[in-house]
């Protein structure tokens, strides 16, 4: 009932004798939809009214103590203050407030997406509109065909009226749209069995409205913070109940429960959401290593290709694509591929080396799919938890834990210039260009000296440049191995058997004037000899 005619009225009343014949010495804003009035006295002398015409969350609030921002703040009307103020009103059948001044009348609107704050003068032209407005003189003499009064004196129109039932009630609405539709259900509510006349409940529930004590709290069944006359049925209902006396002490601990639950509700839906982004992520890779560990180790297969091609080595020579040869413990034949490119020897070595690494790769597959389910199965009870936990100091704690924006985050630049992102072994962070300009982008700007750059040798393709968080720590080659696999991927060699891919420091790549989008120069060039691929234990991220 924040937005309650009543509570609007009884806020002006209480504000009433603080402010009358008080003045206005300054008008601002320094946030959106807020307008705030500072207005001292000889106990408060940072006493400030601030008005939020917030079409979500509107209210008048008196603060004792408030001080202006030091930049980002815009004034008004400085030429008409300080503004003495002569009386404070409301409209008899709006929820308009209006402040009286010696030069000028403030009118407050609170009429959902038009709220405002109107100064105008006493013949009632238009000064300033807070907010932009269609139609100012339709609106500013539709604002004073209202009858104004004193908000201090008990709603008593509906004295005279005859209702002699509940369905009567509800077409008092057509007349005096100010009766909500919660006065209605709780005079309904007390009307049943209790033998009074529905005017005087009427009349009884809007005097506990005007001077009663109100309660604030959250409602599980419409899941918000709501503010109601403590007598109120649905007031029992409410939990973190707070009860306060005056409506300004009320407003405090709705928009301090208001703010904390929009803060728990935000940070709930930002670890939910990364929650489901990792689960899914996580999910995946468990899929992809689990396919990969029960395919086994290949291990034993290079290691007995490369032992079969150096027993026969006088059997084969450049050029070829491959050789049958018996396997000397079963005594069948194998049929060997060989890259036609290569000498017999570095063929042989080829082999030695992708039986080396399959016996690297294949433990590490094993223990990436231990830590990987043990992280799947911590995020699953931490998913569990987060349902139940309504703290934001806590939520807060468990945002740091997660390291949610603990993850470079890609600047406007990078997705302005569409880069690709991959995670090999869940820590090391490549880029790789989409196009020549972000080839540029990520080969001249993006890259930090210490990384590492590459490109696929005398072919076209993209620029693709390995993060180095710490220079200091060394990236292993068989890392350096896989980021040269990705470029060879993305480039013109891909369908290749193993294509040559340059590699440098970023430091050594540079631009000459008047050369081509993409085209770079590079220095203390180093080759490897990859097969063009995204490697097993390499993910892409997608931003």
């Amino acid at each position: 009932m924040l937005k309650s005619y009543f509570y609007i009225k009884r806020s002006l009343a209480e504000l009433r004798p603080k402010l009358l014949s008080g003045k206005i010495f300054e008008i601002f804003t320094q946030e959106k939809d807020t307008v705030f009035f500072h207005v001292p006295d000889d106990s408060y002398g940072f006493a400030h009214l601030i008005i939020s015409v917030n079409p979500q969350l509107s209210f008048l609030q008196y603060k004792k103590e408030f001080h202006k921002a030091k930049k980002n703040v815009t004034s008004f009307l400085n030429e008409l203050l300080p503004l003495k103020i002569d009386d404070i009103l409301i409209a008899e059948k709006d929820r308009i407030a209006l402040i009286l001044t010696e030069e000028i009348e403030i009118y407050v609107l609170f009429h959902g997406s038009k709220s405002n704050v109107i100064f105008m003068n006493k013949n009632g032209s238009m000064v300033l509109s807070f907010k932009k407005i269609k139609n100012p003189e339709t609106v500013t003499k539709e604002i004073r065909e209202n009858v104004f009064i004193n908000p201090e004196e008990h709603y008593d129109n509906l004295a005279d009226l005859k209702i002699d039932s509940v369905e009567e009630l509800k077409k008092v609405r057509d007349e005096f749209p100010n009766i909500s539709k919660e006065i209605l259900e709780e005079v309904s509510y007390r009307y049943e069995g209790s033998g009074k006349q529905i005017n005087y409940l009427l009349d009884e529930i809007l005097r506990e409205i005007e001077t009663g004590k109100i309660v604030t709290g959250y409602s599980e069944k419409e899941a918000k913070i709501k503010m109601l006359p403590a007598n109120f049925r649905k007031a029992s209902e409410l939990t973190a109940v707070q009860t306060a006396n005056s409506f300004n002490d009320a407003l405090h601990n709705y928009l301090s429960l208001h703010y904390k639950f929009l803060r728990t509700l935000t940070l709930k839906k930002e670890i939910g959401k990364y929650l489901d982004r990792e689960l899914d992520r996580l999910a995946n890779k468990l899929n992809k290593l689990k396919g990969r560990i029960e395919l086994g180790s290949r291990e034993n297969e290079y290691n007995k290709f490369g032992t079969l091609l150096l027993n026969n080595r006088h059997l084969f020579k450049k050029g070829m694509k491959e050789i049958e040869l018996e396997d000397y413990e079963s005594g069948s034949k194998l049929l060997i591929k060989l890259d036609e490119k290569l000498s017999p020897q570095a063929n042989i070595e080829k082999y030695f080396e992708k039986s080396r690494d399959e016996k690297i790769n294949f433990a590490k597959s094993i223990e990436l799919f231990d830590t990987t389910e043990k992280r799947f199965t911590e995020l699953k009870e931490i998913k569990k938890k987060l349902e139940d936990t309504d703290d934001p100091e806590e939520l807060s704690a468990l945002k740091e834990k997660l390291k949610i924006n603990g993850k470079e985050k890609v600047n406007k630049s990078e997705n302005k210039f569409k880069f690709r992102r991959f995670l090999i072994e869940n820590k090391y962070q490549v880029f790789v260009g989409k196009d020549s300009k972000s080839n540029d982008y990520l080969s001249i700007k993006f890259a930090k000296q210490n990384d590492y750059w590459f490109h696929a040798r005398g072919l076209a393709g993209s620029h693709v440049v390995l993060r180095v968080d710490n220079p200091k720590e060394g990236v292993p080659k068989s890392i350096l191995k896989k980021a040269a696999s990705i470029a060879a991927y993305f480039s013109k060699g891909k369908t290749a058997g193993v294509t040559p891919v340059s590699y440098t420091l970023a430091k050594y790549v540079y631009k000459k004037k008047g050369m081509e989008p993409g085209k770079v120069m590079i220095s203390k060039e180093k080759v490897l000899l990859v097969k063009p691929e995204i490697p097993g234990d390499c993910e892409q991220i997608n931003e």
